[in-house]
């Protein structure tokens, strides 16, 4: 009896699935090596968390296709409440960029309750300092989400304020009190909205107001009463809580923001004892060689 015999290296070929067809239509294609499970769940990621132009949409996008799971860890930080579950300060709020995380006592006046920066290694270098140091303040209060190593670098922390912006939301027409639904229920800071300055509106009471620049939040109901017969839209601004701010390995920053130029150089002291951005650091110029090797530009334009 004769044996055939083959000799040389086998191949692992991807048989097409009708999951492959379903991401041809919107240009998601497998990874190397990808597994059907994972494709499918990256296929499914594609609708719930939507690649967009804006900073988490980019950070959406390049987790996903990178295949880098980021959409369920980060920190979970919310204000402390009283026994009723209403925050014991309604005006505090959180912003990250992308060297520093800042609490406010007033969020609406800018008065800092504390202010961490992310890349000092003393200070708030690792998640597990950071959450330490916003633990020991006494209006908030934050926990680790799905994050199993604390040594994760919290400048990749994501960009975030806890101050909203509602946009042209509609208004009842024709009477004199308008009634218009609010964004959060009372699990969320509602606090002392913030109208746009051409609304007229900006004093809260605790009762049905009585002038046109009064307004009145009734959190039961979960509604907003204004003495005033606007037409049309309206703008407002609001705080909200709990806050869950993604971990992500990829860090999203622009050239333009000062904040990220105080990163890549080196910050010397003048002759006046201000800082100054000096040389670019080792971090910066491994960036600023990189972006150079892609983009025909020369360094200072």
């Amino acid at each position: 009896m004769t044996v055939t015999t083959h000799t040389g290296t086998t191949k692992r070929i991807n048989k097409e699935t009708r999951v492959d067809l379903l991401s041809d239509l919107i240009d998601l294609h497998r990874l190397p090596g990808e597994s059907l499970a994972s494709f499918r769940d990256r296929l499914i990621d594609n609708y719930i968390n939507k690649g967009s132009s804006t900073y988490g949409g980019l950070v959406n996008a390049i987790n996903r296709e990178l295949d880098l799971d980021a959409q369920t860890t980060g920190i979970l930080i919310d204000v402390n409440r009283d026994i009723n579950g209403y925050p014991i300060n309604a005006n505090a709020g959180l912003e990250i960029t992308p060297k520093y995380l800042t609490l406010y006592s007033n969020h609406d006046s800018g008065t800092v309750l504390g202010q961490y920066n992310l890349l000092d290694r003393f200070d708030s270098y690792f998640i597990s300092d950071l959450i330490t140091n916003i633990n020991s303040t006494s209006l908030f209060s934050v926990v680790l989400f799905n994050i199993t190593d604390y040594y994760r670098k919290s400048s990749h922390l994501e960009q975030i304020s806890s101050k909203k912006l509602a946009l042209r939301q509609p208004l009842q027409s024709g009477t004199r009190l308008q009634r218009l639904t609010v964004p959060k229920d009372n699990n969320f800071v509602t606090g002392k909205l913030v109208f746009e300055p051409d609304m007229g509106i900006e004093t809260e009471v605790s009762v049905a107001p009585t002038s046109t620049n009064e307004f009145k939040v009734d959190r039961n109901n979960k509604i907003f009463w204004i003495y005033r017969p606007i037409d049309g839209r309206v703008t407002y601004w609001y705080q909200q809580f709990p806050l869950l701010i993604r971990y992500s390995p990829i860090s999203i920053q622009t050239f333009k923001d000062n904040e990220y130029i105080d990163i890549i150089t080196e910050q010397v002291t003048d002759g006046d004892g201000g800082t100054v951005d000096g040389i670019p650091t080792v971090d910066g110029a491994d960036q600023i060689n990189e972006l150079l090797a892609v983009v025909p530009m020369s360094w200072g334009e």
